[in-house]
């Protein structure tokens, strides 16, 4: 006896498609990882912000994939932030530990970016595990 299918109900198309996200946008290079894609970027001479633009993806999350990188010892911090930025934002955690990034971002000059205080606790990171 054959089942009679009256009604398919299919999930809810909602705008966050979280499998999307997590395949990379570059179909030329599906077998490298993302964050690692965005590291060979930046070591080719691509700022951040070229990298976001040619990735077709926000700055924040180019940042984010750099401070991997920064936090495991395989690039340096001194090849995202000066040195005289390094010791503002270092100074700044320092006056204010266990607060959130916005109200660090608040306290630091205006040329200071979430990206910046990113790389400095990842680069924080590497030298207390030692790496």
């Amino acid at each position: 006896e054959k089942n009679n299918i009256v009604e398919v109900i299919l999930p809810a198309v909602t705008d966050a498609q979280p499998e999307e996200s997590k395949k990379p946008k570059d179909p030329e290079l599906p077998k490298i990882e993302t964050k690692l894609l965005s590291f060979e970027l930046f070591q080719q001479g691509l700022s951040p912000a070229q990298i976001a633009d040619k990735r077709d993806m926000v700055i924040s999350t180019i940042e984010s994939h750099l401070a991997h990188f920064v936090a495991n010892g395989e690039l340096a911090i001194d090849r995202l932030l000066s040195p005289e930025k390094q010791q503002v934002i270092e100074e700044k955690l320092q006056q204010m530990p266990g607060k959130k990034l916005s109200e660090i971002k608040l306290s630091l000059p205006g040329d200071y970016s979430y990206g910046d205080i990113k790389f400095l606790q990842a680069h924080l990171e590497k030298m207390a595990a030692g790496v």
